[in-house]
């Protein structure tokens, strides 16, 4: 996961940035693989209701390159909780799984925006 914003800490993010999710998919003899279609969950609590589970599609690779991507928006998450993220192949055939978590931090200035 990376983003061109400031990073809190190495697991906590400030509210209101977009973070950009990255990977490669590997298959079992951890040759790089491209599956049908890949996708990025994230589980989080909201700021006008309880927890969340947002499913975003992760856009292919570029013609001569191997990473998938998806960006977060992270305006109306609500602060001091954990986000939870899993990236995945929803396909019958798993390339790969990458699962991760990070805090969403924000003081009383950074109000969330929708």
């Amino acid at each position: 996961m990376t983003t061109g914003l400031p990073l809190v800490n190495a697991n906590s993010w400030f509210r209101g940035q977009t973070l950009r999710f990255k990977t490669t998919f590997y298959d079992f003899d951890n040759n790089v693989t491209q599956p049908q279609s890949a996708e990025l969950v994230v589980f989080y609590s909201s700021v006008t209701s309880d927890d969340q589970e947002l499913i975003i599609p992760m856009t292919p690779p570029p013609l001569g390159q191997v990473a998938w991507t998806a960006f977060l928006d992270t305006r109306n998450f609500a602060a001091g909780h954990q986000v939870q993220w899993s990236i995945n192949t929803p396909s019958a055939v798993q390339a790969a799984v990458q699962d991760g978590a990070f805090l969403l931090t924000a003081n009383q200035a950074n109000q969330p925006s929708f």
